[in-house]
């Protein structure tokens, strides 16, 4: 942690993982989107202070298309939830502002709430447009 500021182009790692976004995110250049990556390339942006160029709406669209009649979210559509991939998932959609879900600490992976609660609060959880100062 507090290490962003040595990369030493961050812009083109913003760039780097908006390229991933198709609607939802790919892991690696070439590979089919998956549903975690929705956090690990969601947080990435807000670490570097960029959220605001997630494309939200696709990404709701993709979470979507993974989720499981019988509940919980696929790695992709058409396979079957796990834990792993509706949770990160569900990150994902909390990173990207969708209603009803608890802000995430991006740094951590859990609620701000939770961060909060164990003295790692995030103070830019509560402004996520601003992205996060603490990387």
């Amino acid at each position: 942690m507090d290490t962003l500021d040595r990369l030493p182009r961050p812009e083109a790692t913003v760039s780097w993982c908006m390229g991933r976004q198709v609607r939802g995110f790919q892991g690696r250049p070439g590979k089919v989107e998956d549903t975690c990556y929705s956090f690990w390339i969601g947080a990435s942006l807000a670490l570097l202070g960029a959220p605001h160029m997630l494309h939200a709406d696709a990404l709701c669209s993709f979470c979507s298309s993974c989720q499981f009649a019988m509940g919980g979210i696929a790695k992709h559509a058409g396979a079957y939830p796990d834990v792993l991939h509706t949770y990160y998932g569900l990150c994902g959609l909390a990173l990207a502002g969708q209603p009803g879900l608890q802000r995430i600490d991006p740094r951590l992976g859990i609620t701000a709430r939770a961060s909060a609660d164990r003295g790692a609060a995030c103070a830019d959880c509560d402004r996520p447009e601003q992205g996060c100062s603490l990387g």
